[in-house]
C-alpha cells in the first residue's frame, strides 16, 4: 500500500464512482500493468476538497474490492489508518479525483484540481479561502509573505510556565505579552481558559467540541481559514492548539517555525495593535482517533506493535524529577523523545527532518502502526505529533489524559530508572 504510484499518467477513473457518507468522492483506475489505483477526498457540499485526499495501489482489483468491502475506512469523515493531506499527494494524482457538484459529477481537469486545494467549505466556511500551507510547519519567510491575506488568522498561542521543584509547573496566560506586541493581524489564544475545559482536574484538558468551536470562531476564525500559529516558548502550546484544529478535523493549520523568538531575532514586523475580527464560522469534523483514552494507553503497553512515546524530558522519564500527584517515571513500555530535543537550540526551530527521522526511528515510531504520545497534559506530547506528522507519519494519537492522569490514579504502574 502506497501513497504515490511515480510514472502513471492522469486519467479517468471506472467503475466505481460515489458519494460516499460525509461527501466523500471516490474511484479508481486501472493502470497499464493490471494494477488499480483507488483515490478519494473529503469533500464539501459543492464538490470542493474541504480535507485529507488518499491515494491507494493495489496489485489487483481483488485485493481493492476486499479492502473496499472489508475495511472500516471512513469513520467521522476520516480515512482510517492511512490519512494523507492534499500538499502531500503529487499534483499529477489530484487530477485522478473526481469532482463533484451538487445535482451532478463530472471530472476534474488540471486546472479543476488545482482549485480544489484550498477551497473554501461553502457550507461551513466564510469568505475566501486562505493560502495553502506546504506543510504542517511554515517558515518565517512564508508567513512574511502571506501576512495580511484573506482568509490567513495568525493566532499567538502563548501560556507562560515555571517548572516546580516538587513538580509540576506554573502556568500564566500569555495575554500580556501579546497585548505588547505581535504579529500584525494576530489574535490571542488563551489555552488555560478558552481551550480549555474548566471543570478538569487537570490544565489543558480538551473540552467539548461545542465549545471549541465557539472559541474558534469568538477568534474569528472560519473552517475555510488557514492558520498560522506561534508561540513565545518551545513551539509546544502553538503545536497544542494545531493539534486541537486537527482534532476538529481542520488541516489547513501549521506552526510558525521558531515561532516568535525566531521571528523577532529576524527583526520581522510587530505591533500592540489588537485587529477586529468579525465572528468565523466553523464546522467541525471530529476525529476521534486523535485521542487515545487510558484504557488504550494501557492496552498498549502490553502491545509489542504499538510505539507509546513520553515526551517529557529523560529526567521526568527516568523518574530523577517527579510529574504529577507526586509519582515518578514514565508508562510501562514507553520510549523518550523529549519535545525539545526536537529543535534547534541556537534558532528554536525544528531540527531538520533527518535528524528529527533519526530521533523517532530510534524509538520505532516511524515503522509502527500505532503511534500514541503523551507527557503531562498533551503539550509536549503536541510537539512530537507535530515533529511525526512533517515526517509524514499521521497515524499518531495524542493520550490528552498524560501522566496528569495516570499518576492519580494508584492502581496504574510507572517505571522509575533514576
Amino acid at each position: 500500500m502506497v501513497i504515490a504510484h511515480d510514472g502513471t499518467e492522469p486519467g479517468t477513473f471506472e467503475r466505481r464512482m460515489d458519494i460516499r457518507p460525509a461527501h466523500m468522492a471516490q474511484g479508481e483506475k486501472m493502470m497499464e500493468d493490471g494494477s488499480f489505483l483507488f483515490g478519494g477526498a473529503i469533500l464539501d457540499g459543492a464538490g470542493k476538497m474541504s480535507g485529507g485526499v488518499l491515494i491507494v495501489d493495489f496489485p489487483d482489483r481483488d485485493h481493492l474490492d476486499q479492502w473496499l468491502d472489508n475495511e472500516p475506512y471512513i469513520t467521522n469523515h476520516v480515512w482510517q489508518r492511512v490519512e494523507v493531506h492534499p500538499f502531500l499527494v503529487p499534483p499529477q494524482f489530484l487530477t485522478l479525483l473526481p469532482k463533484y457538484a451538487e445535482g451532478g459529477g463530472g471530472q476534474a481537469s488540471g486546472a479543476d484540481a488545482e482549485d480544489t486545494q484550498g477551497a473554501a467549505s461553502d457550507t461551513g466556511g466564510a469568505g475566501a479561502a486562505g493560502p495553502q500551507v506546504p506543510s504542517p510547519v511554515v517558515g518565517t519567510d512564508w508567513l512574511a509573505d502571506h501576512l495580511g491575506q484573506d482568509g490567513l488568522a495568525v493566532v499567538d498561542c502563548t501560556v507562560l510556565h515555571r517548572p516546580l521543584p516538587t513538580g509540576g509547573i506554573e502556568l500564566e496566560s500569555g495575554r500580556p505579552g501579546y497585548a505588547e506586541g505581535h504579529v500584525p493581524g494576530a489574535v490571542f489564544a488563551d489555552l488555560l481558559t478558552d481551550f480549555a475545559d474548566a471543570g478538569a482536574d487537570r490544565p489543558f484538558a480538551v473540552p467539548p467540541v461545542e465549545r471549541l468551536v465557539g472559541a474558534l470562531e469568538d477568534l474569528g476564525i472560519s473552517d475555510s481559514d488557514t492558520v498560522v500559529l506561534y508561540d513565545r516558548a518551545h513551539m509546544a502550546f502553538a503545536a497544542r492548539l494545531w493539534w486541537l484544529l486537527r482534532l476538529l478535523g481542520h488541516d489547513r493549520a501549521a506552526v510558525l517555525d521558531g515561532g516568535w523568538r525566531k521571528w523577532t531575532a529576524e527583526g520581522r514586523p510587530s505591533t500592540a495593535e489588537v485587529p477586529a475580527v468579525a465572528r468565523g464560522r466553523f464546522e467541525a469534523r471530529r476525529r476521534p482517533e486523535l485521542a487515545a483514552t487510558r484504557e488504550q494507553v494501557l492496552a498498549a503497553t502490553e502491545d509489542p506493535a504499538a510505539c507509546l512515546i513520553n515526551a517529557l524530558s529523560r529526567d521526568q522519564h527516568e523518574g530523577r524529577v517527579p510529574v504529577a500527584h507526586g509519582r515518578r517515571g514514565h508508562i510501562p513500555s514507553s520510549t523518550n523523545v523529549p519535545a525539545a530535543s526536537l529543535l534547534d537550540p541556537e534558532t528554536g526551530a525544528l531540527l531538520p527532518p533527518d535528524l528529527l527521522a533519526d530521533r523517532f526511528e530510534e524509538v520505532g515510531a516511524l515503522a509502527s502502526g500505532n503511534v500514541i504520545v503523551y507527557c503531562a497534559a498533551g503539550v509536549n506530547a503536541a510537539s512530537d505529533a507535530l515533529a511525526l506528522t512533517t515526517l509524514g507519519v499521521h497515524n499518531v494519537a495524542i493520550y490528552d489524559g498524560g501522566l496528569s492522569e495516570w499518576s492519580g490514579d494508584p492502581a496504574l504502574p510507572l517505571v522509575a530508572e533514576g
